[in-house]
């Protein structure tokens, strides 16, 4: 991996040598030893579902770097905290500065909480929860990770606040924006988060999945108008989304407030 973030960064005519020390300091923070989901393993991950879509953006592939660089479950900040781990490093690597005002966009973007109208971050939305679509086993894994990084929160109050966060995923009429991303996993999501929801609860959640949208009637039958300039399409296709939250949990301690927020990050 470090070599892939070395080449990265000479493609886009950064420093080379500060690259090799803030890859080190990039690995640091993935490698904590509290984090079970949000680690490197992710981040390789992520990269694969990257390449397995066929497009060079490096601002994209900047985004995955560095999304999840700064996690701190009792926070609600942590990509904005990610952008200025991101916008400091590249700044001092001499990275051009429209690559990292793009790049930082994307890594805000990953918040999940509202509906998306720039391309670039579809992509990297459809990328940090292709993990809802894997199989079985992968999911657990993924489920237990994300459990022992929230291991201060009392078992009754997870189990509420995570099948929240689930159902919100679960009553998207698209958990993913991208054709190619949708076509592959869209189904198997559905049904993996009613397999969590419902793992999660002493009763049954319920649902029908004959509401799921058919194959192809995606947003984006043609993703070959990614270079577009600024990288979206005219207008703003989506009404913004606002979310009220109501996970305000008196119980928890002040830097608890909102943290339930941010579990749909992966």
């Amino acid at each position: 991996m470090k070599t892939r973030f070395i080449e990265l960064i000479r493609s886009i005519e950064g420093n080379i040598d500060l690259a090799t020390i803030y890859f080190n300091e990039i690995k640091i923070h993935y490698n904590s030893k509290e984090r079970a989901y949000h680690n490197l393993t992710h981040i390789a991950q992520s990269m694969k579902e990257y390449d397995n879509f066929n497009i060079y953006s490096p601002k994209i592939e900047l985004a995955i770097w560095y999304h999840d660089v700064i996690y701190n479950p009792k926070r609600n900040d942590n990509e904005e905290k990610s952008s200025e781990f991101a916008k400091n490093q590249l700044t001092n690597m001499n990275v051009n500065h429209s690559l990292i005002n793009d790049s930082i966009r994307i890594i805000n973007s990953t918040k999940h909480t509202y509906l998306l109208s720039n391309l670039d971050e579809m992509i990297m939305s459809d990328i940090d929860l292709s993990i809802f679509g894997k199989d079985k086993q992968r999911l657990i894994q993924y489920e237990e990770g994300i459990r022992f990084e929230y291991s201060f929160v009392p078992e009754n109050v997870y189990r509420i606040e995570r099948s929240k966060i689930l159902k919100r995923f679960f009553e998207k009429d698209r958990i993913y924006y991208i054709d190619f991303f949708h076509n592959r996993y869209e189904e198997k999501a559905k049904r993996n988060l009613i397999y969590l929801i419902n793992t999660l609860n002493e009763t049954q959640f319920d649902f029908n999945l004959n509401n799921l949208p058919e194959a192809g009637m995606g947003l984006f039958e043609h993703w070959s108008e990614f270079d577009k300039p600024n990288d979206s399409y005219e207008g703003n296709l989506f009404s913004h989304w606002n979310e009220n939250s109501e996970n305000n949990l008196k119980n928890l301690p002040e830097a608890g407030i909102g943290l339930f927020d941010h579990w749909n990050k992966d």
